[in-house]
């Protein structure tokens, strides 16, 4: 099944873009197009003006032309895609000067604001005589956003190793404001540097610095101050470790030290050496519902066992809307038989956020398995069309919330990783072995 490009994919990537027009076929500019922004920090207008400026800047920069054109449409995609999330994660409250900071925003009740919403309509109580301000916020704009921009790319046809790169851009667009500042920055400037694949800290910054120079605000001079520092501090801290930070991830001598000094404390050593994992061998699946997944296990992984959510509700009697407890529960104690007696198995269940999949790796985790996971990446038309096919199908409005909060697989979770395509073809993303049956048999 040949997936086609979309209109909007097919103008980032061959640079093509009209700023004026590019509302019109962009999905994502109309809730953007009005959305309430910070005065102070945004003084520029909505986050589409806002979009525009960053790609202008970034675009026209000279650490932006000096790389590749590869990675320059990384780049491309991750301004445009940056803030997505911020008219879904609009919040608004009113900050008086006179009151005390426990009161700070007693006279207006925080809202949320929706493209449906006009402006006139929000709750105000006599605001034309208070001093103060209205202070526009979007928290957790930057997460979501990353996992919309994940999926859609998935859907408009885009490279699964680019889409899983443009996440990671925009996921970590606003850790650099505050890393400097935190304990673990070793940790996390490691930990980036990993979940970028080909890519580097200074195209994040890159990016950064173009985000802070699209936007009118009093602190845009110091935030570009404190971008170069940061640049400083991790040449400084790869010259301490010997690897160079800002350009390269850090090289781990096993994916078992890799994982371990992902998972662990900040304070750990990267230069741990453990052994690899004994316990079996534990395949999780990832996938939509109607991905394919019980297909690419007969296609792919022969007769290992399988442990399956969705056979275990079936023998439950368990519909999607009710209480999921008892099907995760006898589905993990399904997953110990296998790991007390060193069991190879598959783990079949959507396991699309990182939150439900830290359950089952964390058990994985106690058995010392070797944890592989196959990333089931079709668009979601594809899942919706195979889902109705099914006897338990799962309702179209449950696939779109499901697709909307699906997060990549990355290098803290699992030692090795593949991703499959509508026909159910494997392609290595990292941590792959050359002995590794699944590659034969995917060959």
């Amino acid at each position: 099944m040949e997936i086609q490009m979309t209109e909007w994919l097919n103008m980032i990537l061959e640079d093509r873009v009209d700023p004026k027009t590019f509302h019109l076929a962009f999905p994502w500019a109309e809730p953007m197009i009005g959305c309430p922004h910070d005065s102070v920090h945004h003084a520029e207008g909505d986050p589409w003006t806002h979009t525009k400026m960053v790609v202008e800047e970034l675009v026209t920069s000279d650490a932006y032309k000096d790389l590749s054109n590869e990675r320059q449409t990384i780049l491309r995609l991750a301004a445009w895609f940056h803030d997505i999330a911020k008219p879904a994660t609009t919040e608004l409250s009113w900050l008086s000067h006179l009151s005390a900071p426990k009161d700070a925003t007693a006279l207006y009740r925080p809202t949320f604001w929706t493209p449906q919403s006009m402006r006139g309509a929000f709750p105000t109580i006599s605001l034309a005589n208070a001093v103060g301000r209205e202070r526009v916020r979007q928290p957790g704009h930057a997460p979501l956003g990353a996992s919309m921009a994940y999926q859609a790319l998935i859907d408009a046809g885009a490279e699964v190793r680019d889409a899983r790169e443009v996440h990671a851009h925009v996921f970590w667009h606003q850790r650099p404001f505050f890393l400097m500042n935190e304990n673990n920055r070793l940790q996390r400037a490691i930990r980036f540097s990993h979940e970028i694949d080909r890519g580097n800290w200074h195209e994040l910054l890159t990016l950064c610095r173009a985000d802070n120079r699209g936007r009118v605000s009093l602190n845009a001079k110091e935030t570009l101050e404190g971008f170069d520092y940061l640049e400083l501090g991790l040449e400084e801290m790869g010259e301490n470790i010997g690897c160079d930070l800002a350009h390269e991830p850090w090289p781990f001598e096993s994916e078992e030290a890799r994982l371990k000094y992902l998972r662990g404390k900040h304070d750990g050593s990267a230069f741990f050496m453990p052994e690899n994992p004994s316990g079996a061998r534990m395949i999780m699946l990832s996938g939509l519902p109607g991905a394919g997944k019980d297909t690419l296990i007969s296609e792919h992984y022969g007769d290992l066992p399988v442990v399956s959510l969705d056979d275990i509700r079936g023998q439950m009697d368990v519909g999607w809307k009710d209480n999921q407890g008892q099907v995760l529960q006898a589905g993990f104690e399904a997953a110990r038989v296998h790991m007390r007696v060193g069991q190879d198995f598959i783990w079949n269940a959507t396991c699309l956020s990182r939150t439900v999949r830290q359950k089952i790796i964390g058990l994985a985790r106690d058995y010392d398995c070797m944890i592989e996971a196959v990333s089931i990446d079709i668009p979601l038309d594809v899942a919706k069309a195979r889902n109705r096919g099914r006897d338990r199908d799962v309702p179209d409005a449950v696939m779109d919330k499901l697709a909307r909060k699906r997060d990549p697989i990355l290098r803290d979770e699992v030692h090795c990783l593949w991703s499959a395509d509508a026909e159910h073809r494997l392609t290595p993303l990292f941590g792959m072995l050359q002995s590794d049956p699944a590659l034969e048999l995917s060959a």
